[in-house]
């Protein structure tokens, strides 16, 4: 497409800057010029069948110029455009839109300007495909004056090939993978070596025990064991020793073995958890003992020290006292009148309902004047 208009016209800005900053806010010059002090820029673009309006109102800053952006989302058809004018004055595409009957817009909310171009720019192509073959800006660089390595990088988001590579990643690492499984899967090396290890102590230990027999044992009757054990000597001092050139006749008894010390650890396991736990209960007893002797002894030092402060002269000093009160209190129970009281009580008992008592005491005694001056007696 040919583009020829007068210097000045806003031809940049109509087909390139506008674009570029409405998709991917960014622009190489200022977007407002020097007399303007706000504006906006309004784009519709389709990605994946899926159609998008993104408004981006500009205003000029002391030292930077701020941009307010919104995103939406378009459903239903759009106006016909072709019955408007490239340029009209008064006219926002908004409007346009609103009055499109059938036409639905929603808003996509964003916590900021950083998030919703975050957004934007996991659906949109990368920024430099769109300058690079789209526009062929003139006294600019292009996808032919660009190294060979970033000129394949546009061709392949252009063709969107950009998956092949990560296709040739994801089955590298596959093969890897695969290959280390197979290797881990054939090599029995660290195995030979430690079988090795294992024979030539089975031998040396033979060897000891026969020496210990001192010729006592039949060999006779362990002829095809010896001959294995010959056999065994052999494989044993070749230089390409394998498992494979071992015979597998002992392969179960192996298996066997590590099984029963399998079943043995796991044993040991449970025992030593069932120790722990009856531990963890131990600990906590004695804690709770701790803390109960620590009761104790506080109790202990607190009566230890109400004895130290008693006081044993005052106590027999109160001993005496009380002797002396009973004393005095015996005496002077003898000292009332007995029969009288005893004869005035009778005579007034038998005209009110007081109950006569046996003991004639101060205390008794008080307590039927106290009846009859309730009653109204004297």
């Amino acid at each position: 497409m040919l583009i020829k208009a007068p210097i000045g016209s806003g031809k940049s800005f109509l087909f390139f800057d506008g674009p570029i900053y409405g998709l991917y806010k960014y622009s190489n010059r200022n977007i407002l010029n020097t007399k303007s002090k706000t504006g906006f820029i309004k784009l519709i673009c389709e990605v994946n069948d899926t159609i998008y309006l993104i408004t981006r109102n500009i205003k000029k800053g002391k030292s930077k110029d701020s941009c307010d952006s919104k995103l939406y989302i378009l459903e239903g058809n759009l106006p016909d455009f072709n019955t408007h004018k490239p340029t009209e004055n008064d006219t926002d595409i908004e409007d346009i839109l609103r009055k499109h009957p059938g036409l639905k817009r929603d808003e996509i909310a964003f916590k900021n300007e950083t998030d919703l171009q975050q957004n934007l720019q996991t659906f949109l192509p990368p920024r430099e495909v769109i300058m690079n073959t789209i526009f062929l800006m003139q006294d600019s660089d292009n996808i032919f004056e660009l190294t060979p390595v970033d000129r394949l990088t546009i061709l392949k988001n252009v063709f969107n090939l950009m998956g092949i590579d990560e296709a040739k990643e994801v089955l590298a690492d596959k093969k890897r993978e695969i290959r280390y499984k197979i290797k881990s899967k054939t090599d029995i090396s660290k195995y030979d070596e430690k079988l090795k290890n294992n024979i030539q102590n089975y031998l040396s230990t033979f060897d000891a025990t026969k020496n210990l027999l001192n010729g006592a044992i039949n060999t006779e009757a362990y002829q095809q064991f010896f001959d294995e054990r010959k056999m065994i000597e052999e494989k044993i001092q070749m230089t390409n020793f394998s498992l494979k050139d071992f015979p597998m006749s002992r392969e179960q008894e192996l298996h066997t073995y590590i099984d029963q010390k399998k079943s043995q650890e796991q044993r040991l396991e449970h025992q030593f958890e069932t120790i722990q736990k009856d531990i963890a209960q131990e600990q906590k007893k004695i804690k709770e003992q701790q803390a109960t002797e620590k009761e104790l002894s506080t109790s202990i030092a607190a009566l230890q020290k109400n004895i130290e402060n008693i006081d044993e002269k005052k106590i027999e000093t109160l001993k005496k006292q009380k002797q002396e009160t009973l004393a005095k209190q015996n005496s002077n129970e003898q000292q009332i009148p007995t029969q009288k009281i005893r004869n005035f009580i009778t005579a007034q008992s038998n005209d009110t309902d007081i109950q006569k008592k046996s003991d004639i005491t101060v205390t008794t005694s008080y307590v039927f004047i106290q009846q009859l001056i309730h009653q109204g007696k004297k």
